[in-house]
C-alpha cells in the first residue's frame, strides 16, 4: 500500500516499532477488536544509508506519513478512507465509534475512569520505560536500542545505537526531569508499587483492568510490557516475579475479544473499585497532579519549560504542548 494513495481500502495499517511503547498500545487494541482489519508495518528511520535499496524505500515511506501525520512520532495509523493518524487517544475515540458499542471509553464512569487512567500511563509511566531502557546499564540500553534499530533498519544498526543511547541519555532523561538519582530510584519504586498491584489483580482472576473485556488503559499497559518492560534485560529481571503480570502479557495479547465479552463483570463506583485502581487513582493525585498542573500552566503561558515538585524535588521538565492537549480531550 501505498500511504499517498488515495484509493480507500477495506484494511487498517499501523506504522510503528514493536518495541515502542505506543506503536505496542495501538497494536494491543487492534488486535484485541480488528484482529482481523489490520496489518502492521515497520516505520522505518530517515538516519539509513539511501545506497541499501531497504533502507532506501523505508527513508520515503517515514518521510511521507511524516508529512501526512506532521510528526514524526510513532504510531501512524492509516485508515481503510486514507486517514493519517499519529495520536493513540484519538484513535481509540474514532475507534470507538466503529464498534457495536464504546469498548476504550465505554459509557459511565468506567469509560471516564479508564480515560484518566490512560492519561497517567500515557504520561507518566514515559518516565518508567525512558529509565529502565537507558539508565540502568550499558548492556540494558544496548540491546533496548539494538532491537529498536535493528527492526525500523537494519543497514544503521552498528553505528546508530551508541547515537541513540546517548539521546536517551542526555536528551530524554532531562526532558523528562529524570537526571537526578532521587528521580531514577522514585522513578523504579514507583513502577514496582503500580505493577506489584496490577499482578495481584491479574492473580486474582481478574482478565482486564476493569471486566471480562479491555478498555484503553488496558492497551496502554499492554504496550507498556509489552514494548519495554518484558522485552529490556533490566526491567524483565526486576519484574522476575510476577506472575500473575507475566501471564496476562503472555496470554491476553493476540486474544480476539468476543462480542458477548462486557467491559464491567460488575457494578462499578468509586466504593467498589479494586486495589489497583484505587491505587492508580491514589498515585494521580500526589506528584503527577503537580507535573500535570505544571505542564497546563506552561501551555497557557507558551514556555517551554516548566519546573514541578516531584519526590521532594524541584524537578524542571520540558513542555511538550501535546501532551496538555491531549488531556483536554478528558473534558
Amino acid at each position: 500500500m501505498e500511504v499517498n494513495d488515495a484509493v480507500p481500502t477495506d484494511q487498517y495499517t499501523v506504522f510503528g516499532s514493536r518495541l515502542s511503547f505506543f506503536t505496542m498500545k495501538l497494536v494491543s487494541a487492534m488486535e484485541w477488536y480488528f484482529q482481523d482489519e489490520y496489518t502492521y508495518r515497520v516505520k522505518g528511520s530517515t538516519r539509513a544509508p539511501d545506497t541499501d535499496p531497504t533502507a532506501a524505500v523505508l527513508n520515503q515511506l517515514t518521510a511521507t506519513l511524516t508529512a501526512r501525520a506532521g510528526t514524526p512520532q510513532m504510531p501512524v495509523l492509516i485508515t481503510p478512507e486514507n486517514w493519517c493518524i499519529a495520536d493513540t487517544t484519538p484513535i481509540l475515540a474514532m475507534l470507538d465509534g466503529r464498534m457495536a458499542e464504546p469498548r476504550f471509553y465505554p459509557v459511565g464512569i468506567v469509560g471516564a475512569l479508564a480515560a484518566v487512567m490512560e492519561e497517567y500511563f500515557d504520561e507518566w509511566a514515559v518516565r518508567w520505560v525512558q529509565h529502565v531502557r537507558f539508565q540502568c546499564g550499558d548492556q540494558t540500553a544496548e540491546h533496548g536500542v539494538a532491537g529498536l534499530i535493528g527492526e525500523r533498519n537494519p543497514a544503521i544498526l552498528a553505528h546508530d545505537v551508541a547515537r541513540k543511547i546517548k539521546w536517551g541519555r542526555e536528551v530524554a532523561a532531562p526532558a523528562l526531569g529524570l537526571t537526578s538519582q532521587v528521580q531514577q530510584s522514585a522513578v523504579e519504586a514507583e513502577m514496582l508499587r503500580v505493577l506489584g498491584a496490577l499482578d495481584g489483580h491479574f492473580a486474582s482472576g481478574h482478565q482486564f483492568v476493569f471486566g471480562d473485556a479491555p478498555t484503553a488503559v488496558d492497551c496502554v499497559l499492554m504496550g507498556i510490557l509489552r514494548a519495554h518492560l518484558f522485552h529490556d534485560l533490566f526491567s524483565r529481571e526486576l519484574l522476575r516475579h510476577h506472575g500473575g503480570l507475566r501471564r496476562w502479557h503472555d496470554t491476553a495479547f493476540g486474544a480476539a475479544v468476543p462480542p458477548s465479552a462486557t467491559v464491567t463483570s460488575r457494578p462499578v463506583s468509586l466504593d467498589t473499585l479494586s486495589p489497583f485502581c484505587a491505587l492508580v487513582l491514589d498515585e494521580m493525585g500526589r506528584d503527577f497532579a503537580r507535573f500535570a498542573e505544571g505542564s497546563r500552566d506552561a501551555y497557557s503561558t507558551g514556555r517551554e519549560s516548566f519546573t514541578a515538585t516531584v519526590y521532594g524535588e524541584s524537578v524542571s521538565y520540558l513542555h511538550r504542548p501535546y501532551v496538555e492537549k491531549s488531556r483536554r480531550m478528558l473534558r
